[in-house]
């Protein structure tokens, strides 16, 4: 009797076992193929440098001017030009592709502008932004109503989708509740600052630091912003970068130890550097559940716009 006790127990821990498994099975035929499985060695492959080389410009007596250097020798004119950068990241929703950044860079895109991804062996690919979203004319950007915070979806006939180089984060590794990261975490932006990362091959700078408050109400303009600030200031192209939380982990190998949840998250996107005349800066961060509403607002839109309603 102990012995077909035994047994019984023995069939019906193999059979719940077993039916974990298939639902392990299921859920990752049920996921995109196309989204990263992500760890921190592969984090960097949905970042995307987004850059535009423009004319110089000032602002002369109220009017704005392009800026030229003329030789005095041989009175050859040269236009004097500026790259435009800023980090983007591929996130995947509903088996779509859509490009994140601050809105304050999507502002300033157009068809002049490149984006360069991560190809196989990291080799950096550059593909101009009308192959690499689809759109020949003006990019149709969803922003967030006060956030800094666009979304654009990159069409699936666009040369970027169909070159089989796609890696993006699936929406679920972004913080749906409106928080803050805890300021004991360690935190990663990654990006691409100062345009440094883009070589023969794409490998995008980290930057460690912690989060330097909770969740703040401040003006932007006309209207009212959730931020949370970091203890470090940003720096000039990391605006639309991540703001991570990676696994921490002891040891390597069978001797790894995980000290957390082993999870990796997305808390937001770097938005603006705030400081004063005394030198003090901090990075200001948009939390990631505004990433998530302009994402799904997005997909609506479109949703809508497919079914001609």
């Amino acid at each position: 009797m102990k012995l077909r006790n035994l047994l019984n127990v023995g069939l019906v821990a193999v059979s719940i076992v077993f039916c974990l498994i298939l639902l392990g099975l299921a859920e990752e035929l049920t996921r995109d193929n196309l989204t990263e499985k992500l760890t921190r060695d592969n984090a960097g492959k949905p970042i995307v440098f987004l850059q535009c080389v423009v004319p110089k410009k000032m602002e002369y007596q109220g009017k704005e001017y392009e800026i030229w250097l003329r030789d005095p020798n041989t009175n050859k004119r040269i236009l004097l030009e500026e790259r435009m950068s800023g980090t983007g990241v591929i996130v995947g929703y509903q088996n779509e592709t859509y490009l994140v950044t601050a809105k304050h860079v999507a502002q300033k895109t157009s068809i002049a502008w490149s984006a360069i991804i991560s190809g196989p062996n990291d080799l950096a690919v550059t593909f101009p932004f009308t192959e690499f979203t689809g759109y020949t004319k003006d990019m149709p950007w969803i922003t967030h109503p006060v956030a800094d915070v666009a979304v654009l979806r990159l069409k699936g006939d666009s040369k970027y989708c169909k070159s089989g180089m796609i890696h993006r984060f699936d929406i679920s590794v972004f913080v749906r509740t409106e928080e803050a990261p805890g300021r004991e975490k360690v935190l990663t932006i990654l990006g691409f600052p100062l345009a440094l990362g883009i070589g023969q091959k794409i490998s995008p700078l980290e930057k460690e630091t912690k989060a330097a408050s909770g969740l703040y109400d401040i003006p932007d303009g006309p209207n009212m912003i959730t931020v949370f600030f970091l203890s470090d200031p940003s720096i000039d192209g990391y605006s639309g970068a991540p703001v991570f939380s990676f696994p921490i982990v002891i040891g390597g190998g069978s001797t790894t130890i995980r000290v957390d949840s082993g999870r990796t998250i997305c808390y937001g996107l770097v938005s603006a550097t705030l400081s004063d005349r005394t030198g003090g800066k901090l990075a200001r961060v948009v939390p990631s559940s505004q990433i998530c509403e302009t994402i799904i607002r997005a997909h609506e839109r479109e949703k809508k716009k497919k079914d001609g309603s």
